[in-house]
């Protein structure tokens, strides 16, 4: 938000959102008074807590109208917004104010409560209706003069000069209290709009280099996976494996960092939708059963009692179980890592034990906090970025449960994730096609357009999908290139780069379509190789017409299954809906 947009914000939050009933508790009350003190008869004073609720209503209507727009505002139209806000302000104090004008000869009492109601009208003004510097001026006008007015009533003697000198005087300190705040503000709202700004820095930075890496580490574990299908001697094969176990950590890492500034930022996301919770937490444990063995560990899963479908996030929850699981494995030198999931109320709870080193209550106190490691020696020889655990409890968190911890130093760990995940109906949609893989001849029968920039990802992409037949490929270098390919010969499929020079992925992919329909060509399947898959951009991929995505670094099994997503045709796809459904994963190691 830019710092007009900041300030009208702040304003509303401070002055209104918390206050309505405080602000109308209040108009009641001096209604009630005005009557005992025949200030107003019942009709004028009906009328005006009508006029002032009115007032209210206008500026909460005029809020939900245009609060959802905060953030996209140019300055024109946000000074413009700020200006509509300081006259509902004025209508709404100037309201407050009227009954204090009417009655020509108040008594000695009314006219205390009269002076007592504007001087705390006036003081609610210098306090909260800072937004800028001049609002005072068009809010307080009409509140002073009643405050003047009435002072000058109750000098009961005294020259009325005097009293209205008195009551001015309290005018000037409300306007100095009301400068000062708006001071304040201002410098407040300044530096809330820089650190936005250097949030917004640090996302874009993290957003480009985790492109400018997610590119190399797409040929590292690419050619790792094309090679690990060659025929190797066992010391190469150990070598390849240190490559890809390598790649991976580097993947979590930078994911890990992406995660991080997505939640600082208040836009990491959840995706609630039905998914086998068992099969979701053995997938997770699954990858560490080799490291485990490699040290003698037992890795125990137990997911008996939560077979099923539940209602969740399954790419966080299974997120949150695999930090888990890796620090445990990590972290145990011998014995056993245990995984086990149940029911509890109206949830789950997933634990995950160890017999490992465990952790001094010192250390147990931080083990939650952002970059918190235990002692230099356990994380000089253990490694890591301190991230992990911090961002399962964010998650948790954003799921609605909980993450809690017990441990001792020499006696091994114990997490605890609670999640409200509600029991679901399974989905339609077994997924079988998305996993099976087809035959060579299949793949060999296909030709393939691939909109590629990177000379690297271009090589990867020959080999993995070289692997599945003889593959006719044809690579072309940018979204224009790509759209007249299309537009020169008929295509089974296009795998389509995102970020591309002369035309990208998304505008190549609309023209594709429209040129589809204007031509009457049937409907070629169009995959998206990018590596920004975040929820909300694969909604835009989709609703461009892209038919699927596949996350660099790209792998294997993801390019297959999401080509053979794809490639299946619509009374196939129905007809395996139709299907029974998968058994339940999960079990005992």
């Amino acid at each position: 938000m830019s710092p007009t947009e900041l300030a009208l914000e702040y304003f509303y939050s401070r002055t209104y959102r918390a206050q309505y009933v405080l602000r109308i508790g209040t108009i009641g009350l001096v209604a009630a008074a005005c009557l005992h003190f025949d200030l107003l008869s019942p009709l004028l004073a009906g009328l005006w807590v009508v006029a002032f609720l009115a007032c209210e209503l206008v500026i909460w209507a005029w809020w939900r109208r245009i609060a959802p727009r905060l953030g996209t505002l140019d300055l024109s139209t946000a000074r413009r917004r700020q200006r509509e806000m300081i006259f509902f302000c004025a209508l709404s104090t100037s309201a407050a104010a009227a009954p204090f004008f009417v009655n020509p000869a108040p008594s000695t009492a009314a006219a205390v409560v009269s002076v007592l109601f504007c001087a705390g009208v006036l003081m609610l003004i210098a306090a909260q209706q800072s937004m800028t510097r001049n609002m005072f001026l068009w809010t307080a006008p009409l509140p002073a003069l009643a405050m003047i007015r009435n002072m000058m009533l109750l000098g009961n003697g005294e020259p009325p000069l005097i009293m209205a000198a008195l009551a001015f005087c309290f005018v000037v300190n409300a306007r100095q209290l009301q400068l000062s705040n708006a001071r304040a503000e201002a410098r407040m709202v300044r530096g809330q709009a820089d650190a936005q700004r250097d949030n917004d820095a640090k996302r874009e930075f993290l957003a480009t280099v985790s492109h400018e890496i997610r590119t190399p580490l797409n040929g590292v574990l690419g050619m790792a996976e094309a090679m690990a299908g060659d025929t190797l001697s066992p010391a190469q094969a150990e070598r390849l494996d240190v490559v890809r176990r390598s790649g991976h950590a580097l993947q979590t890492l930078l994911n890990d960092m992406l995660d991080l500034s997505k939640i600082e930022a208040g836009k990491l996301e959840v995706e609630i939708g039905p998914f086998d919770l068992a099969q979701a937490v053995t997938a997770a444990a699954e990858p560490f059963l080799a490291s485990a063995r490699g040290k003698g560990l037992r890795l125990h899963v137990d997911v008996a009692d939560i077979r099923g479908h539940f209602a969740g996030d399954a790419n966080r929850t299974r997120q949150i179980v695999t930090n888990l699981v890796s620090n445990s494995v990590k972290f145990t030198e011998r014995g056993e890592v245990t995984v086990r999931g149940r029911r509890v109320g109206n949830g789950v709870e997933l634990e995950v034990c160890d017999t490992g080193i465990g952790m001094s209550p010192d250390a147990l106190d931080r083990v939650f906090d952002r970059f918190a490691q235990a002692d230099p020696g356990v994380a000089g020889r253990y490694g890591g970025t301190g991230l992990g655990l911090s961002i399962c409890r964010d998650l948790a968190a954003l799921m609605g449960g909980r993450i809690e911890a017990t441990s001792q130093a020499g006696a091994g760990s114990r997490f605890q994730l609670f999640l409200p995940l509600p029991s679901a109906a399974a989905p339609q949609a077994t997924g079988a096609a998305l996993h099976a893989r087809p035959a060579a001849a299949d793949l060999s029968a296909l030709r393939i357009l691939v909109a590629e920039d990177n000379p690297t990802n271009q090589l990867v992409l020959q080999h993995l999908l070289g692997a599945f037949g003889d593959v006719a490929l044809t690579m072309v270098e940018d979204g224009r290139a790509a759209l007249e390919a299309y537009e020169r010969e008929p295509w089974d499929l296009v795998l389509m780069d995102i970020n591309m020079p002369v035309l990208d992925g998304v505008g190549a992919t609309v023209e594709i379509r429209a040129h589809e329909r204007a031509a009457a060509r049937p409907r070629v399947p169009i995959l998206a190789l990018t590596a920004n898959a975040m929820s909300h951009q694969v909604s835009g991929y989709l609703a461009a017409g892209l038919d699927g995505v596949v996350a660099k670094p790209v792998s294997a099994g993801q390019l297959l299954a999401a080509i053979t997503a794809a490639m299946t045709p619509p009374e196939t796809a129905e007809a395996e809906r139709e299907g029974p459904a998968a058994a339940p994963a999960g079990g005992r190691w």
